[in-house]
């Protein structure tokens, strides 16, 4: 396999379908570039028989519906007893809250037309506005018409799901001209490139060092306040994880679920570990263009559960002001307010000027 955050295609040429379960086994790692167990299934990318279930994701418009929310703030708030740990808590409600859509969804699969049979209408109240030009036809017709209208509006904000990966389509990875370069440096320079294990050894190389005062800022227990904050500008409109909840349904229930998300986060920080869902993950791979039978055309993304989202935004918005004087200033990529092209860009102009 090539490397595993970039390329999801075997060395043999065989497809990788289009969606895989990441397990992350890394205690309190929050990245999504370090799995440990992978589940990729190898098959024709157009076969249709999956060899897995797919997930229930939960859409903001079923929770702004009255009669479901009802039933959705109720089955919230309806905790087991002898459940303590607040992170269990945590994914139990979730779980409660899937199980009520998925029953309300069922009654109303139930219970709605069809749009085959809104059209059977449709052409009913045709036919009788062309027998008999009557205002009443008339008003049976501009019914049935936004009846259809209002099934295709309904059907298309189900299937409305944005992701906003941003993909970097060229230089990702290190060519042999990079590494072929590096080795020459460290042979002319005298450098060992021998592995270092010790940590206390590492450590003693590194120059720059976290101030008290910030560590024990990004190391403090999200307040109430700082919480509603990271929640209120969680990204909109993404796709969700295994979990199903996206940031927007997170802040249409958040009047329900703050305390518990509060006491949640509390347990994470106290004892260095995610939720159980926090460590699995979606890996879909999403086609760059039309020729989806080429293999390099594909390139996948991770979807990660709201709970990951929720605390790598903390830590991320938290570590954020010290990037410029932690990054190196010869790193011009990855940082906000730099650009790699200011490398690019120097080494053409070294190179011009050189009298080589």
């Amino acid at each position: 396999m090539s490397r595993l955050d970039r390329v999801y295609i075997s060395n043999s040429g065989e497809w990788i379908d289009q969606i895989a379960t990441v397990q992350h086994d890394s205690k309190a790692c929050t990245s999504d570039h370090c799995p440990v167990l992978v589940d990729l299934y190898l098959t024709d990318a157009r076969d249709n028989n999956r060899p897995w279930k797919t997930y229930l994701k939960v859409s903001t418009e079923e929770v702004k519906d009255a009669t479901t929310r009802r039933k959705v703030v109720a089955a919230w708030r309806n905790h087991p007893r002898n459940v303590t740990d607040p992170r269990i808590k945590w994914e139990l409600a979730w779980r409660r809250v899937k199980l009520v859509i998925k029953a309300t969804r069922r009654e109303k699969k139930e219970t709605e037309v069809s749009r085959e049979e809104l059209e059977q209408v449709l052409e009913i109240r045709r036919g009788k506005l062309l027998l008999y030009d009557s205002e009443e036809n008339k008003a049976g017709y501009k019914i049935a018409e936004k009846m259809i209208k209002d099934k295709d509006i309904q059907e298309a904000k189900l299937w409305k799901v944005r992701s906003g990966v941003k993909w970097i389509s060229e230089g990702d990875a290190p060519t042999k001209f990079f590494f072929s370069v590096w080795k020459l440096l460290f042979i002319e320079e005298g450098e060992d490139s021998a592995a270092v294990a010790d940590r206390g050894e590492v450590l003693q190389l590194v120059t720059k060092r976290v101030a008290a005062e910030d560590n024990a800022r990004m190391e403090a227990v999200p307040t109430d306040i700082e919480l509603e904050d990271y929640v209120q500008n969680l990204a909109k409109e993404k796709a969700p994880g295994l979990d199903g909840i996206s940031a927007d349904v997170l802040r249409e229930l958040w009047s329900e679920a703050k305390t518990l998300c509060k006491q949640m986060i509390e347990m994470v920080w106290e004892d260095e570990q995610l939720t159980y869902s926090s460590k699995k993950g979606v890996i879909k791979l999403l086609a760059k263009n039309e020729e989806t039978c080429r293999l390099t055309n594909w390139r996948p993304i991770a979807l990660q559960g709201i709970t990951y989202k929720l605390v790598s935004k903390i830590l991320a918005d938290r570590l954020k002001p010290l990037l410029p004087w932690l990054v190196s200033g010869q790193q011009t990529g990855f940082v906000p307010g730099r650009s790699i092209f200011d490398n690019i860009l120097s080494v053409k102009f070294l190179r011009d000027k050189s009298p080589l």
